[in-house]
């Protein structure tokens, strides 16, 4: 196409021209993702330096922290979790990759043990990502969640935030967002609170 692949964003402003659509509904978000994502592989693999530092500049000389996913839910565990595709947790107060790993590792043990509590049909089950899929509300995974949180941050002496992937087109229908498993569904300016915590 006449690029500089080490140039992301003339290719990612390429993509977008291409496409000629406000969020990709023409060559699909998918495409367009994979397609800049392989271009920034290649550049890093050209200029041998690691993927996050071609996207984060020369000056970059830490990992980011990693995100751990650890309650899974939505079509990641075909249905048989709350709605909420993902219920993650980052641990941004850790001073080097180890600590940071080892406090995901910690969550997502906890996290088990108050599962077992909560789901009486929970055997310990995964889901494609490796997240724990239990029967369980997100309101209920989030505050399990939220307890195994604390429990990590108290005893490794560093913060750990929690995050979700609502994956909310997979509970968009057209008209609301669909919880199948909690029976609810919301309109637009529902779904806004409830992620606002409102």
């Amino acid at each position: 196409m006449g690029l500089d692949a080490s140039i992301q964003g003339e290719v990612d402003a390429r993509l977008e021209e291409i496409d000629g659509t406000e969020n990709f509904s023409r060559i699909g978000g998918a495409v367009a993702i994979a397609t800049s994502m392989a271009t920034a592989r290649a550049a890093a693999n050209a200029l041998e330096i690691p993927l996050y530092q071609h996207l984060g500049g020369a000056n970059i000389r830490d990992l980011p922290y990693p995100l751990g996913n650890v309650i899974g839910g939505g079509k990641h565990s075909r249905g048989l979790g709350p709605d909420i595709q993902e219920f993650l947790v980052l641990p941004y107060g850790a001073q080097d990759i180890y600590s940071a790993l080892k406090a995901n590792i910690e969550v997502h043990r906890a996290v088990f043990k108050e599962l077992v509590k909560a789901d009486p049909t929970f055997t310990g089950g995964r889901n494609d990502e490796g997240a724990w899929s239990a029967k369980v509300s997100t309101n209920v995974a989030l505050d399990i969640l939220s307890r195994a949180v604390k429990e990590v941050s108290s005893k490794m002496g560093f913060e750990i935030g929690i995050g979700v992937d609502m994956a909310a087109s997979t509970l968009w229908n057209g008209e609301k967002y669909v919880y199948t498993n909690e029976g609810v569904s919301r309109t637009p300016k529902e779904q806004l609170e409830f992620v606002r915590g409102g």
